[in-house]
């Protein structure tokens, strides 16, 4: 457990056994945290993905809020993508992480999951009980030509919950069966109520067209059929539209007898075995062709003056804003630094290397997971800056107790009781007794002092690369934050806290290594406040004092 129950009572102002479920789902949360930390480390990231939709309900909660559907839809994405990821060789929660933000850079949209609804242009193949309800330009029926099943009428033995059980009478001594008067009038209402049903379903197929309606299906021997359809005249009696047995049964006889309006609105066409031979055979024939003409082209004449130009055109075009494919969007102070300290070399006109790829930090552990002894130089400056943010200045004195002031920050949960250990208070006595820590103070009784203050402002790219042509005025996001500043004399005075180990006697060095760092502050200042920054000051927790930047 990362706090005891008595912090979270004390942190939310819960009561005991408040406290003691909050404390229980972190301590649940944690241990499936651990569970997935330790299962990337052998597992692929779709292994991973699909352990979490599974475990956590996430993929069933999705589904039961509105529009769930696509919700799911756009889950099931995700999990293709990190299909995709695996399949190029790439393993690693990580790089999968980056590798869709490196999709998302290169403006690569999958958009959202489509869920098919009754105005999508597309193809549809449903059932005609399914299409009940809706209506589509174009309608294709299909299977016009396939019996109905009527086996429940030619059982042996027939059961009807009104009129009971219908079965053939045997006589053992002639050694014949015959059905019973009662099975022959079961069997017909079976019969009836079962084509009964296969009526109202092809009215349902027949009124979902607007614009088209085409009927497909097929018979043997059409010919014979089709005199026969003839024959049976454009009006149903009882009797034929009890004896049909397809679709084509009902329909046809009313399309070849119904006259000139019948003529004018359907078209029939019959295609026999033969005719679809001879028409692929064509196709074939004029795609083998096709393929021999292209084979034996003549590619040293020109045919076409004009379209040759326009292919050439295409083939040897070259995207002339390349360079700034690889430009970052938005990136951190801390990032231009390492750029800076890296001395990072932009190639023009090198489709290779155009802009250095950034070096990305390992994502740290988080703090349940650390060992203390093992704390980096990093994450010691984030304490020390942790405590600068939470001081009171307004509380501050000769006889204020600084290690008492970081017991009590972990108790409430801001650092744990190893991390306190290793912060060393008399930095901040030494602190306290520099000239900047007075000014700040006296900033703080007046409400002028802010700490913490985060910020995004927009800077041309050729402060960064150099690029050809114009890209360097592409605009690029930097962002950070500003540890402290605060206004006197009607201008503003940056403060910057560093834990950097410096030798006695080296702070020029430090003014200068940070130098562009605190003129990007000073200038995003500028920009908020619209006053002029006059001091950029650092303090030194290593040196114990304060370094002007000029």
């Amino acid at each position: 457990m990362y706090c005891s129950i008595a912090t979270y009572i004390k942190l939310y102002g819960l009561d005991y056994e408040e406290g003691k479920q909050l404390a229980k789902k972190l301590e649940k949360f944690c241990n499936m945290l651990y569970h997935y930390q330790e299962m990337a480390k052998y597992s692929s990231v779709y292994e991973i993905l699909q352990c979490v939709y599974k475990e956590t309900g996430y993929y069933d909660i999705m589904s039961a809020m509105p529009a769930g559907e696509k919700r799911a839809a756009n889950l099931d994405i995700l999990l293709q993508q990190s299909i995709e990821f695996t399949e190029n060789g790439q393993r690693g929660i990580f790089g999968f992480t980056h590798y869709i933000e490196r999709l998302n850079k290169s403006n690569i949209d999958f958009g959202e999951a489509s869920v098919n609804g009754e105005n999508t242009n597309a193809v549809r193949i449903m059932s005609i009980h399914k299409s009940k309800g809706l209506q589509f330009p174009v309608v294709f029926v299909a299977g016009m030509g396939k019996h109905f099943n009527l086996q429940d009428a030619r059982k042996s033995t027939i059961i009807d919950a009104s009129f009971g059980i219908g079965a053939d009478y045997i006589d053992l001594d002639l050694r014949v069966k015959q059905p019973v008067l009662m099975k022959k009038f079961m069997a017909n209402q079976i019969k009836k109520n079962t084509l009964s049903e296969e009526i109202r379903i092809l009215y349902v197929a027949l009124t979902r067209a607007e614009e088209k309606l085409i009927l497909t299906g097929t018979a043997a021997n059409i010919s014979k059929k089709m005199d026969r359809w003839r024959n049976k005249g454009g009006n149903h009696s009882m009797t034929s539209l009890m004896g049909a047995q397809t679709y084509f049964d009902w329909i046809m006889p009313v399309l070849l007898n119904g006259g000139l309006d019948v003529e004018r609105l359907f078209n029939i066409k019959t295609t026999g075995q033969g005719d679809i031979i001879t028409e692929e055979q064509q196709e074939l024939e004029k795609s083998i062709n096709n393929y021999n003409l292209l084979r034996n082209w003549n590619t040293e004449i020109v045919y076409n003056e004009n379209l040759h130009k326009e292919i050439e055109r295409q083939l040897n075009y070259k995207y002339p804003y390349y360079s700034g494919q690889k430009l970052p969007v938005k990136i951190s102070v801390t990032e231009i630094k390492r750029i800076a300290e890296q001395k990072a070399e932009v190639i023009a006109g090198d489709e290779d290397n155009i802009v250095t790829e950034h070096n990305y930090d390992v994502i740290p552990k988080a703090r349940f997971m650390k060992d203390a002894s093992k704390i980096s130089n990093a994450e010691k400056g984030t304490l020390y800056h942790l405590v600068m943010e939470h001081l009171p200045y307004s509380k501050l004195n000769d006889g204020f107790d600084f290690k008492g002031f970081i017991t009590e920050m972990a108790d409430s949960g801001y650092m744990t009781e190893e991390e306190a250990s290793i912060i060393d208070a008399r930095k901040f006595k030494t602190f306290y007794k520099s000239s900047i820590c007075k000014r700040m103070c006296r900033a703080q009784e007046s409400g002028r002092l802010k700490r913490e203050q985060p910020f995004i402002i927009g800077i041309k790219a050729e402060e960064l690369y150099d690029l050809p042509g114009n890209m360097g005025e592409e605009t690029i996001l930097m962002q950070g934050i500003i540890d402290a500043f605060f206004e006197e004399d009607g201008k503003i005075v940056l403060v910057d806290y560093k834990t950097d180990f410096v030798k006695r006697g080296s702070s020029n060095e430090l003014a200068e290594k940070y130098r562009e760092q605190l003129g990007y502050y000073a200038r995003a200042l500028n920009n908020i406040t619209g006053k002029e920054v006059k001091e950029k000051v650092i303090y030194s927790f290593a040196l114990g004092e304060e370094v002007f930047v000029r």
